[in-house]
């Protein structure tokens, strides 16, 4: 957790002792949660996620996502990708039933047709 808290102070430019005040704690208070040496309290953890815009388990290295619309955006991606898979598994079986049916000269031709698609 410590490099989180680090990480993203110095990403907004902060000392420890100003992000101290928006905590109300001194910046000596900063430096133990940055070195490890004493861990923010359960007031302090919401404190530094509502002001850093990432969730708690982010602060706590429980993933690396940052926010929860991150987290939203990535199910999202992860729900349309595999609706893609099972669409495409769908016409794959749609064009072997269709296969079944055609004549081995047409079914040459679809082979080929395949090939060159698949290129």
């Amino acid at each position: 957790m410590r490099n989180r808290i680090r990480e993203l102070r110095l990403e907004r430019g902060l000392s420890q002792e100003e992000l101290g005040k928006v905590l109300n704690v001194s910046g000596r208070t900063i430096g133990h949660y940055e070195n490890g040496s004493r861990e923010p309290s359960p007031e302090a953890l919401n404190k530094l996620a509502d002001f850093f815009g990432v969730t708690i388990d982010y602060l706590l290295c429980r993933t690396d996502v940052r926010s929860k619309d991150e987290q939203d955006t990535r199910n999202n991606l992860q729900t349309t990708a595999d609706a893609n898979k099972e669409a495409a598994a769908d016409d794959v079986k749609e064009l072997l039933l269709l296969a079944q049916n055609l004549q081995e000269e047409d079914l040459k031709l679809l082979k080929q047709i395949a090939k060159r698609l698949g290129r």
